[in-house]
C-alpha cells in the first residue's frame, strides 16, 4: 500500500487517528516517519481560508514534496531497511496537485508510503481509502441500562472528558436519559462530544442538551478543549460546506427539510435539475462526506445527513429567510406523491411505492401541517393518503380529515376519499359509529361512481368495524363480499388485506384449519405483489390460527412465524400493525408457558407496554385478540401472584417500542419441535456462525439439494416458513442463491470436521 487516504465527515479525529498510527507503527519505518501540515508543504497557501482552491502551480507542489520525501533509490526493499512513512494532514486545497504528483514520485521511492487525510480520496492510482465512521451512539430507545451504556464508545469519551474538567461528576441512573440523548445529538463526532463535555463545567446533561436544541453554537469552545484544529461545530461544518459548489450546496439544503432519508427519485424530483445532474451531485456530497449513502433492506439506496450537518443548514436558512421557500418545495414533492398514490384508477397496483409511506410518516405529517393554512385542500389530500394507508398520529389526522369533510372544502371525488380514509381511522381509533355513518355513505357514493375497487375496499372496512363489535358472522359476510368484488378486479393488494381480516374474522369463529389456510392465502398474496408489510400482518394472523389449532407441535412454528413478522414491521415502522403483533407475542408466551415463571413475566411486560401505547396513539384493540390477551393476563395473575404481576405491569408501561420488540424475539425455547420425518438434528459441532439452529438445519437440507416444498415437509414446518428460513440464511451469509448457501454450508462442515450426513466423529474426516 504506498497511498493511503482517511476520509470522514469533519470532526470525525482523522488527524487524531493518522498521529495515534504514527505512534503504533513508527518503529516499522526504520527510514524515518513525518507529519506535514499544510502551509509546510506550500507555504504559498497558508494564509488562505479553508475551503477555499489553492490554485498553486503544480511545479510548487512537487518541489515541496521533493523536500520533505527521502531522495529516491533504485530497488529500496518494500520491507525492512528502506522503508519511510510521510503524513499528509490537511491538504484539501490542493488534492488535484496531490493527485498528479504523488505517483511519479513514489514511483521513484518504492520504500515510502504516504497517509493523506481529508474529506474527499485524492483519486490517486493505487489509493487505498479509510473512510472514518463516527463513534457508536446509544440508539433511540434501545432500553439500554445505564450501568451497559459505559461501554459504548461515544459515551466512553463523553464521561472521560467530563470528569477530567469536573472529577466529582458521575454518570447515574437520574442523568443516564440526559447523558444517552446528548450523546446522540452529537452523531458520534469526537469534536461534537468534546465541545459537549467542555459546557458541562457548570451546567447538567439537560441543559447542554436543551442549549443544543436551541443553538448548534452551544458546541463551541477554545483550542484547549479539543484537539481538532476546529474550535465549534459550527465553525466545522461551515467550513465543510465550503468544500461544494452553491448548487450542491442548493441539492443538500432541500434534503435537510426531509424528516426521513432520502431516494435518488426524491432528491431528483425536489432538486429541479435532472436526473443525471442530481445524480452526480448525491455522489459529491457522499464524495466528501456529507451525506450518507445506506442500503436499506430491500436493496434500496437512501442518502441521510448527520444530525448536526441537518442543524446547521436549517438555522442557516431559517436566519437568512429560505426556510420557508424550502419547506414548500418538499410539501409540494410529498403532495404530488399522495395524489399520486390516491388516483383511485391506479391506486390499487401499487404496493411497494404505497408502503414507503410507513418509511415517511414524519415528512408527510410535516407537508400536511405547512400546508393547512397556505393550501388546505392539498393538505387534506396528504391527510387521506396517511389516513388510508395508516399513520402513527392516526388522532391528528383524522381531526383535519374530519374538519374538510365538516367546512366543505373538498371536490366530490376528494370527498369520497377522504370520507373512506376517516372511516377506516375511526374503525382503528375506536369511533365506531362515526366509522359506520362513514363507511356506509363512502360505500353508497364509490357504488354509485362505478368504483367497484373502492367500494369493495369500504365493504372490508365494514367487515373490520362488525368484527370490532364482536360480530364475526357479520364480518365473515362482509368480507367474503369485498373479496368476491376484488377477486374480478384484479387488486390483488388489496384482496390480500380483505383474507388476512377474513382469517381473524375465521378465528373468531373457531374455525382455525379455514383461517389457517386462509391467512395462508394473504401471505402469498402480498408477497406475490411486493407488499412485505402486508405479508408480516399475514405471518401474525396465520401464528394465532396454528395455536388455536391447539396442536403443541405448531407452537415452535407459531413462534417462528411471529418473529419473522415482528421483525419486518419494526424495520418499516409501521406501528398500527406491530402493536397488535406484539400482543400475539403476550399471548403466545403465557399459551405456551407450562406453569414457568420467565414466559409469563415477558407475556406482563409486553401487554402492559402495549396496553401503554395504544393509551398514547388512541388505537383500540382488536376485539377477538383483545379477549385472548386478557385472558393471558389472568392467567399469569393467578400464577405469578399479585404482587409480582403488578410489578411487572408498572415496568412494561414505562418500555419503548424498540425495548419490547427485544424482548419479544429473546428466544425462551432452546429446542426444536419434532421433526415429521427425516429431517437433520442441529449440526451441533458447527459453531461460530450467525445462523440459529433451525437456520442450520434449512443450509444443511439446502446442501442436500432438498426443494422448499421438502425441507417444508422434512422439518414440520409450512413452504412459506421454509422460505423465510432460507431468506434470513442468505440475508446473514450476504449470498444470492442457494448454490452459494450450498458451498458455504460444506465449507463449514468439511472445516469442522463433519463426514457429510454425519456428525463430528461419526464417518470418516475429510
Amino acid at each position: 500500500m504506498r497511498i493511503l487516504t482517511i476520509t470522514g465527515p469533519v470532526g470525525v479525529g482523522k488527524s487524531r487517528l493518522a498521529a495515534a498510527a504514527l505512534e503504533k507503527v513508527a518503529e516499522t519505518f526504520t527510514a524515518g516517519t513525518k507529519i506535514i501540515e499544510l502551509d509546510v508543504v506550500c507555504p504559498e497557501i497558508g494564509g488562505l481560508n479553508y475551503g477555499k482552491s489553492a490554485d498553486v502551480p503544480l511545479e510548487e507542489v512537487e518541489s515541496a514534496l521533493v523536500d520533505v520525501l527521502p531522495s529516491p533509490v533504485a530497488g529500496a526493499p518494500p520491507t525492512g531497511e528502506g522503508r519511510s512513512l510521510l503524513i499528509l494532514d490537511g491538504c484539501e486545497q490542493i488534492l488535484p496537485q496531490l493527485r498528479e504528483a504523488l505517483p511519479p514520485l513514489l514511483a521513484a521511492r518504492p520504500g515510502t508510503t504516504v497517509l493523506v487525510t481529508g474529506p474527499t480520496p485524492i483519486g490517486a492510482y493505487g489509493e487505498a481509502v479509510l473512510r472514518l465512521a463516527p463513534l457508536p451512539t446509544p440508539e433511540a430507545g434501545n432500553g439500554e441500562e445505564w450501568t451497559d451504556s459505559r461501554s459504548l464508545p461515544s459515551v466512553r469519551l463523553f464521561l472521560r472528558r467530563v470528569q477530567a474538567i469536573r472529577p466529582i461528576f458521575e454518570f447515574t441512573p437520574e442523568n443516564h436519559e440526559a447523558v444517552m440523548l446528548l450523546c446522540q445529538r452529537t452523531d458520534g463526532l469526537p469534536l461534537a462530544i468534546e465541545l459537549a463535555a467542555a459546557r458541562m463545567k457548570f451546567c447538567s446533561a439537560r441543559e447542554v442538551l436543551d442549549g443544543l436544541e436551541e443553538d448548534l453554537g452551544t458546541l463551541s469552545g477554545e483550542h484547549g478543549e479539543t484537539l481538532s484544529r476546529h474550535t465549534g461545530v459550527q465553525e466545522a461544518i461551515a467550513w465543510a460546506l465550503r468544500q461544494i459548489t452553491p448548487q450542491e450546496r442548493a441539492l443538500l439544503e432541500h434534503l435537510a427539510v426531509f424528516h426521513s432519508k432520502v431516494d435518488v427519485p426524491a432528491a431528483v424530483a425536489i432538486s429541479g435539475t435532472g436526473a443525471d445532474e442530481t445524480e452526480k451531485h448525491l455522489a459529491r456530497l457522499v464524495n466528501v462526506s456529507l451525506l450518507d449513502a445506506v442500503e436499506e433492506s430491500d436493496g434500496q439506496i437512501v442518502f441521510r445527513l448527520l444530525g448536526l450537518t441537518r442543524q446547521f443548514l436549517l438555522e442557516s436558512m431559517r436566519a437568512e429567510g429560505r426556510l420557508d421557500g424550502a419547506r414548500r418545495a418538499h410539501a409540494a414533492y410529498f403532495a404530488r406523491w399522495a395524489l399520486f398514490l390516491c388516483d383511485p384508477a391506479t391506486r390499487w397496483n401499487r404496493p411497494r411505492r404505497s408502503q414507503g409511506v410507513y418509511r415517511r410518516q414524519a415528512d408527510l405529517l410535516a407537508a400536511m401541517e405547512f400546508l393547512l393554512e397556505e393550501d388546505p385542500l392539498t393538505a387534506t389530500d396528504l391527510a387521506t393518503t396517511l389516513g388510508l394507508y395508516g399513520h402513527q398520529d392516526m388522532v391528528r389526522v383524522a381531526a383535519v380529515l374530519r374538519d374538510a369533510l365538516r367546512e366543505g372544502l373538498l371536490p366530490e371525488r376528494r370527498a369520497r376519499e377522504a370520507r373512506s380514509a376517516l372511516g377506516r381511522l375511526s374503525v382503528l381509533l375506536g369511533r365506531y359509529e362515526e366509522a359506520e355513518e362513514l363507511l356506509t355513505a363512502a360505500r353508497r357514493e364509490h357504488g354509485a361512481s362505478g368504483n367497484v375497487v373502492a367500494m369493495a375496499v369500504d365493504t372490508r372496512w365494514a367487515g373490520v368495524l362488525a368484527l370490532q363489535r364482536s360480530s364475526p358472522r357479520e364480518a365473515e359476510a362482509l368480507l367474503r363480499e369485498a373479496d368476491a368484488h376484488l377477486s374480478r378486479s384484479g387488486a390483488e393488494d388489496e384482496r390480500s388485506g380483505v383474507l388476512r381480516d377474513l382469517a381473524e374474522a375465521l378465528i373468531a369463529r373457531g374455525e382455525h384449519r379455514a383461517a389457517r389456510k386462509t391467512a395462508e392465502a394473504s401471505f402469498y398474496m402480498a408477497e406475490r405483489v411486493g407488499h412485505k408489510v402486508g405479508a408480516a400482518v399475514a405471518e401474525a394472523v396465520f401464528s394465532t390460527a396454528m395455536l388455536c389449532g391447539g396442536r403443541p407441535e405448531d407452537e415452535q412454528e407459531a413462534e417462528e412465524c411471529l418473529e419473522s413478522s415482528i421483525r419486518c414491521l419494526a424495520g418499516w415502522n409501521c406501528l398500527p400493525a406491530l402493536i397488535p403483533a406484539l400482543e400475539r407475542v403476550a399471548v403466545l408466551r403465557a399459551w405456551t408457558a407450562r406453569g414457568q415463571r420467565e414466559p409469563l413475566r415477558q407475556a406482563v411486560l409486553i401487554a402492559s407496554a402495549m396496553a401503554a401505547r395504544r393509551a398514547e396513539t388512541g388505537y383500540a384493540s382488536l376485539a377477538p385478540l383483545a379477549g385472548e390477551v386478557e385472558r393471558s393476563l389472568d392467567q399469569a395473575r393467578s400464577a405469578l401472584g399479585e404482587r409480582a404481576f403488578m410489578e411487572c405491569w408498572s415496568t412494561g408501561q414505562g418500555l419503548d417500542v424498540r425495548t419490547v420488540v427485544a424482548e419479544a424475539l429473546t428466544p425462551l425455547h432452546t429446542t426444536d419441535a419434532p421433526a415429521a420425518d427425516t429431517g437433520p438434528a442441529q449440526p451441533a459441532g458447527i459453531t461460530g456462525t450467525p445462523l440459529t439452529a433451525r437456520e442450520l438445519q434449512v443450509a444443511e437440507l439446502v446442501a442436500q439439494g432438498d426443494t422448499n416444498h421438502r425441507i417444508a415437509n422434512r422439518l414440520g414446518i409450512s413452504k412459506w416458513t421454509a422460505i423465510n428460513h432460507l431468506r434470513n440464511v442468505m440475508r446473514k451469509l450476504e449470498m444470492s442463491s442457494r448454490a452459494e448457501v450450498a458451498g458455504w454450508f460444506e465449507k463449514t462442515r468439511r472445516e469442522h470436521g463433519i463426514a457429510a450426513g454425519g456428525r463430528p466423529g461419526h464417518g470418516s474426516r475429510e
